[in-house]
Order: structure tokens, then sequence, then C-alpha cells
């Protein structure tokens, strides 16, 4: 028997809709459920150190960089940022049998690029030949749950909102990705209702994943 491939879940949504938080609840349960289970959490925009472009995004939205002139090209940092992101992590990863858990991926760009007038078939064409997950799992949330949720975060840490943090950002981004969900555009995707409590959304999850990682 061959080496078995592995697998790229995605978690993603506005932000405050628990898709951080989520991705470790669906770390523990893969784990439970398959001993030796090789998993690797990893995230969007991918900010670690031998990443210039991931440094620069994390820089931008916690406002130590130039924010850049336009959305478009904010939104093309991000496409950067993936194309490597899928080069060094996702892609060998999975061809190595891990089960890679990403917090964020294209559907972020897609529905923050529409809240700032970037076109859609633009970003589109942007990814073009590049890999696709084998699940994007779309966090819904109302824009008044995501905000509770952001500011009791920020609260608790001390710090203050990051770029896409704001009020109007927030509702603007929570309608983009509600219309993005809608076109089905993105590939493998299953919405959950994360706007309930954290054991109601890992359940509703763990439903979705565990079929397909019990037939590997």
């Amino acid at each position: 028997m061959g080496k078995k491939k592995g697998k790229v879940f995605v978690l993603d949504g506005p932000d405050g809709c628990s898709k951080t938080t989520q991705i470790i609840e669906l770390t523990n349960n893969i784990r439970e459920n398959e001993e030796n289970a090789k998993v690797v959490l990893t995230r969007e925009p991918y900010d670690f150190p031998d990443n210039t472009i991931g440094m620069s995004i994390r820089n931008i939205l916690e406002h130590r960089e130039v924010h850049p002139p336009n959305a478009e090209a904010f939104q093309y940092l991000f496409y950067l940022d993936r194309v490597e992101h899928w080069k060094t992590v996702l892609g060998p990863r999975r061809e190595e049998g891990c089960y890679c858990l990403s917090d964020r991926e294209r559907m972020v760009t897609y529905a923050h690029g529409v809240a700032g007038g970037v076109p859609l078939d633009m970003m589109m064409k942007w990814h073009d030949g590049l890999p696709i997950a084998d699940l994007y799992i779309y966090m819904k949330v109302t824009a008044e749950k995501a905000l509770e949720r952001i500011n009791k975060k920020n609260t608790e840490m001390g710090k203050d909102p990051d770029y896409f943090e704001t009020k109007d950002r927030v509702q603007k981004n929570v309608e983009a990705f509600d219309w993005i969900a809608r076109t089905g555009i993105i590939p493998n995707l299953v919405t959950v209702d994360a706007n309930r409590t954290i054991e109601e959304i890992r359940q509703s999850i763990w439903n979705i994943v565990f079929p397909i990682i019990d037939k590997l």
C-alpha cells in the first residue's frame, strides 16, 4: 500500500467567527481519533520570520508599517503570501500525509477585496493554477456576534483593534463573506453556523470532517 496522502482543511470567515479556537478544537479531535496523526497548524498571513511578505502583512495589520496605497495592492500581498504558504507548507505537508489545518486561505482575500472594491474576477485570476484545499469551512457569523468576540479578545489581551477589526469594516466584511459563499466560487465549501457556543460549533465541524478522514 502506498503512502497515505494528507488533507488540507481551511477554516475561514470574518474576524470574530471563532475559527482560531475551532482549529485547536479540530486538532484535538483528529488526534483523539487517530493515535499517530500528523497535524500541522498554520495560518494566513503566513507570518513566520523566514517569510518576509507574511511578516510585512502582519506589521501592516497591526499598524507597524505603512498601509499599501489601495485595497488591490493590499490583497495582492495576501495572494503572494498564499503562494509561498502553498509552496513551503500546505503542498509539501499534504504530500507527506499530514492533516494541514489552515486559519484562512483565499476566501478572505475575495471577501476583503470585494468589500474594498477590488474586482472579484481579477482576484480569481490571481489564483488560477494555485492548489485548492480538500475542505473549506465557512464560519458564518453576524456582525454583532463578531464584534462582541473581537472586543472581548482585545480587552483580555490589552491590545488595540487591528486594521480589519473596526465596526464598519467588520460589517462590510461579514456581508462580503456571505456573498462570496453564495456565489459558489469556493470549491469544497461547507458553511457552519458560528453564532453558537464553542461546543456546538466544534461538534458541527467534527461531523463534517470525521467522514472525510475516516475514509483514508
